[in-house]
């Protein structure tokens, strides 16, 4: 910094000043190693995705299904100290998404398509609890190249299912429905039992997002079902919050604590537990609770829940649980206090952009009605 070799683009985050970049190019064009397969770029991308796979490991438990060869050996990869805890993997996550992308793009376009997909996978779980949609959707399609281009169907089908959650959640669902038909068509023509039951789920999820709830409610028992024979019990488990959540829309709540109650046990039993969908089945077993009149199990389960998903970041989780507080808080003839956490709610879905703040606004102005 001293002599000008780094500028600093941000608190802490440094780059290379475009002079020191050049000098770097001509000593590799000397050497002889400029056009020899780009080996300090594969390099760095290769970092960064055995950087975020840690990451990613410690904060939310997830090990990546898909082996990927690294092309340097593990010795030479030395991660940060933070990558140690939940909270500093989750902090490193949030401060190098940019690079990450960076490195996906820079891997696609070197041709490294399949290096380029385990990038735009290993996104996910930070993409999921953030509800940035538009970068999820742009990391998506990216990953869909990178996966046609390495001609692997799971990893294409991957990546489809993922494009039809993001598209549906910015309310594009004929492109949405779109993208979960192409993957169960791919699914069911390898006979992949496992994908063409996810694929069906894509597809569900898409009748919850419209509203459809009663088609919804009897699909989404057969793939709790399916799920169950495969023994996938995270995929079970995140189907029976999905499930709970249908049938409290159906106002029976009674059908839906036993589901919760299984996600909640199931999830808490992992190793490490998923903290971000622990906090979302207990958020919707405190709704539960609470539709049947048990206010303070209610209460205690969605203050733990806000609480996880406070420490995760998660904004748009953390509206629906401060929603599902103001319910509470009403039912029990708090007005002042349900109106604080409305606000609360309707402040973090605007920093989101998304729609749904609207109707929270609806919700605060029929109690001034």
């Amino acid at each position: 910094m001293d002599a000008n070799l780094l500028q600093e683009t941000s608190e802490d985050r440094y780059q290379f000043h475009d002079l020191v970049r050049q000098h770097a190019h001509e000593q590799a064009e000397a050497a002889g190693e400029a056009d020899s397969g780009s080996t300090a770029p594969t390099r760095i991308c290769e970092w960064y995705l055995r950087a975020a796979r840690a990451a990613v490991l410690a904060a939310t438990g997830l090990r990546r299904r898909k082996a990927y060869t690294f092309s340097t050996t593990a010795p030479t990869f030395a991660l940060p100290e933070e990558l140690e805890s939940v909270d500093g993997s989750w902090a490193w996550l949030d401060v190098e998404q940019g690079n990450i992308v960076a490195a996906l793009k820079s891997a696609g376009s070197a041709g490294r398509p399949e290096l380029a997909w385990h990038l735009a996978d290993v996104t996910r779980p930070l993409l999921r609890v953030r509800k940035d949609f538009q970068l999820a959707q742009e990391v998506e399609r990216e990953g869909l190249v990178a996966a046609r281009a390495w001609g692997e169907g799971r990893a294409e089908r991957s990546m489809l299912k993922r494009l039809a959650r993001s598209c549906s959640e910015l309310g594009d669902y004929v492109q949405a429905e779109g993208y979960a038909r192409k993957a169960l068509r791919l699914a069911e023509a390898d006979q992949d039992s496992r994908g063409a039951t996810s694929a069906r789920k894509a597809l569900t999820l898409l009748l919850v997002d419209q509203g459809q709830y009663a088609e919804a409610e009897s699909r989404l028992r057969e793939i709790v079902d399916s799920y169950r024979v495969l023994g996938r019990i995270r995929s079970r488990a995140t189907t029976e919050i999905t499930l709970g959540a249908v049938l409290l829309a159906l106002r029976q709540p009674a059908e839906a604590v036993p589901f919760l109650e299984s996600s909640v046990e199931l999830l808490s039993d992992l190793d490490p537990p998923d903290e971000y969908n622990l906090a979302r089945a207990r958020a919707q077993l405190g709704q539960a609770r609470a539709a049947l009149g048990d206010f303070e199990v209610a209460a205690g389960l969605l203050a733990a829940a806000l609480a996880a998903l406070v420490r995760l970041g998660s904004r748009f989780e953390q509206a629906l649980v401060h929603e599902a507080l103001a319910d509470l808080d009403l039912a029990r003839g708090d007005v002042l206090g349900a109106r604080q956490h409305l606000t609360t709610a309707a402040t973090l879905l605007r920093t989101l952009g998304s729609v749904q703040a609207d109707r929270i606004a609806d919700k605060i102005e029929s109690m001034d009605g």
